[in-house]
């Protein structure tokens, strides 16, 4: 368990152990959330597993562990009954998502639970290892509690009223105005979304990262990412020696990556990238290894 008399802001981490996943992958998945948040600069300070027959369409975890996160949130722990949806178009998505109150589900008995010894520090983000839903993300939402607020997370932003009264679901985590012109400018990149579509974009992303990882292995680079399709994100992460310096030799490259601390360089293709271009990046990684290119750059701290 982390220091306590830390400064750093505090994480949970959430991972469902669905059948079929064994109790290895969801160390390994746990262990990459761990990474994650610690390269956004906070700490674990809490860890809840669940043990589930399938997702449940409006909920990530059973009551229970909803109850128990909420220890570490300041949240209540229950969603109040007749909350609304969004006036949006998510309303209808909304009902079709109802939750199964007969859903089943299957915790660990040997499980073993942080909540008794939950810190006065409450954590400032939740960290979950799966794709969750609109209804997921609000009835979440719902369970916790702000550390940072403003003006427009309340229910009624416009009444300026002295007393906090959270808006339901996501839009409790807002803060102040918004910058406005960033916004705006932002518009042409949904624009290009759009145009291409995100089931597009998706399927295109599998087969890059797919590719990624195959040709890693043939490589002989080790793959920190999920293999399986389902469970994958956008990017690829491999661990090879002195990574760091590795990613600043790629960067002198003008080829564009990550690293991440204790994990490896994080390649993250788009639909705008070919596979040539994929097989480049693992290229020009085996050269800047082979041809020892990395090793002026050893000791050298990358900021982010």
């Amino acid at each position: 368990m982390p220091d306590p008399t830390t400064d750093l802001p505090s994480a949970v981490l959430i991972a469902v152990q669905l059948p079929g996943v064994s109790d290895a992958e969801l160390k390994s998945e746990l262990e990459e959330l761990a990474r994650l948040v610690k390269t956004l600069g906070l700490e674990t300070s809490a860890v809840l597993t669940q043990r589930r027959s399938s997702l449940g369409a409006a909920a990530v975890l059973g009551r229970g562990k909803l109850v128990e996160l909420a220890r570490f949130t300041g949240g209540t722990g229950v969603v109040p009954k007749g909350a609304k949806a969004p006036n949006t178009k998510a309303r209808a998505r909304s009902d079709e998502e109802a939750p199964d109150e007969t859903e089943p589900e299957v915790e660990s008995d040997s499980e073993e639970s942080d909540a008794a010894n939950a810190p006065a520090r409450k954590a400032t983000m939740v960290v979950v290892d799966h794709e969750i839903t609109p209804s997921q993300a609000r009835n979440l939402a719902e369970r916790l509690e702000p550390s940072y607020t403003g003006w427009q997370a309340h229910e009624r932003p416009f009444a300026f009223e002295e007393a906090m009264e959270y808006a339901q679901g996501a839009a409790r985590f807002l803060t102040g105005t918004p910058n406005v012109p960033a916004h705006y400018a932002a518009t042409a990149g949904y624009d290009l979304i759009e145009e291409i579509g995100v089931e597009r974009i998706r399927e295109n992303s599998l087969r890059q990262t797919q590719l990624l990882i195959d040709l890693a292995d043939e490589a002989g680079f080790e793959v920190r990412s999920p293999r399986e399709p389902a469970r994958r994100g956008g990017t690829v992460t491999v661990q090879v020696p002195e990574f760091a310096a590795v990613h600043h030799e790629l960067t002198e490259r003008q080829i564009l990556c990550d690293f991440r601390p204790d994990a490896g360089i994080r390649l993250g293709p788009h639909y705008y990238n070919s596979a040539d271009e994929i097989r480049f990046v693992i290229e020009q990684i085996a050269d800047v290894l082979e041809t020892g290119a990395f090793e002026r750059h050893v000791g050298v701290v990358a900021r982010h």
